[in-house]
């Protein structure tokens, strides 16, 4: 089982997943750059065995009150601090800035990291 924030994908399809929560979430191309520094490090793995949790429509790195978060869609995942974002190779430094509000209306997922 992958750990929530690693990127993976089968040796065959060019499909990148984000693990959160402990499924596969498909990542589209403006997803992938707005959350992801580069395209190394991806673990390349049978993906059929992580559950499929949908495609991310919206993915972005936002900060809030001095957090920064993953936000895939409607649930944002709190990075727990800069050697996580290097280890997942987060794109921290150009976050989204969140509005007390905006932050308020996404769904807490599990801390990463």
């Amino acid at each position: 089982m992958a750990d929530n924030g690693t990127r993976v994908k089968a040796a065959d399809d060019p499909i990148v997943y984000v693990v959160l929560e402990g499924k596969r979430r498909a990542l589209n191309e403006a997803s992938y750059l707005n959350i992801f520094n580069d395209w190394e490090g991806i673990v390349e793995t049978d993906v059929n065995g992580i559950e499929d949790g949908g495609a991310i429509q919206d993915g972005y790195i936002g900060n809030a009150n001095g957090e920064s978060y993953l936000v895939a869609d409607t649930v944002k995942y709190r990075i727990n601090g800069n050697t996580t974002a290097e280890q997942l190779n987060l794109k921290v430094t150009t976050p989204r800035a969140l509005s007390a509000e905006d932050a308020g209306r996404l769904s807490d997922g599990p801390q990463l990291g």
